[in-house]
């Protein structure tokens, strides 16, 4: 064997021992990582809104996965989160971010808008944005519903990747922005406070509702780096 050989396998060996001491001693890298890779600062997270405002769901058909669903409605509170996140991230000045934050509300005002993440195992038409999809959508809000005015798949921007989370905005998903026209909804409450978001087709549906309830059940702690990591 030569020597080469030898020192890889001695370093590879090392390196499980390694592994396998720090795990059984309890150790985490979070906890050596600071001092032996010196961290940057950290930007001013989302998580908090995104745990209220992000909803997922898996379709089964007994023991078929038939889609797998994220979706993100875009409510006043997510997009001041998004404005905070961009602000911070591109170093706009004040004036900018209040402009920015402006026409972004202004947009609630003519638009119930969503970001879907789909996974679609149907193999003749698994895009939502085709007429003929084998899935389709529609939102309700009390007894009024409504179908979308457009549904598009877009390139998700990395701030609303960031309120999905890695866990769910993976290759295997894409990504869709649907809008609804705001003035039916509306007409049963102003401003609009709850929403259902439903995705059907010929066999299920998965329903994603926005309630006062439903953000009760979600104030949860807000998960750390650490968290998120190992969870």
């Amino acid at each position: 064997m030569k020597t080469h050989d030898v020192k890889t396998i001695f370093s590879f060996g090392f390196l499980i021992c390694l592994i396998l001491l720090f795990s059984s001693c309890g150790v985490k890298y979070y906890n050596i990582v600071k001092t032996e890779t010196p961290q940057s600062p950290n930007q001013p997270t989302v998580r908090e809104v995104a745990m209220r405002y992000v909803k997922s769901q898996t379709v089964y058909n007994q023991f078929e996965t038939l889609a797998v669903f994220d979706a993100l409605w875009l409510s006043d509170e997510v997009r001041k989160a998004y404005v905070d996140i961009y602000s911070n991230k591109h170093g706009l000045t004040q004036g900018a971010k209040d402009s920015m934050l402006k026409r972004n509300l202004e947009e609630n005002n003519h638009w119930i808008t969503f970001y879907v993440l789909a996974d679609v195992r149907d193999r003749t038409h698994p895009t939502l944005s085709d007429k003929d999809s084998a899935w389709s959508l529609y939102a309700t809000h009390g007894t009024v519903s409504v179908e979308p005015e457009t549904i598009k798949e877009v390139e998700l921007e990395c701030e609303y990747q960031m309120f999905f989370g890695r866990g769910r905005f993976v290759p295997s998903k894409a990504a869709y922005i649907v809008k609804f026209p705001a003035s039916e909804f509306l007409k049963q409450q102003s401003p609009i406070t709850d929403v259902k978001l439903v995705i059907g087709s010929v066999l299920k549906k998965a329903e994603f509702v926005w309630d006062k309830e439903c953000m009760r059940k979600t104030n949860q702690k807000v998960l750390s780096d650490e968290d998120f990591y190992w969870g």
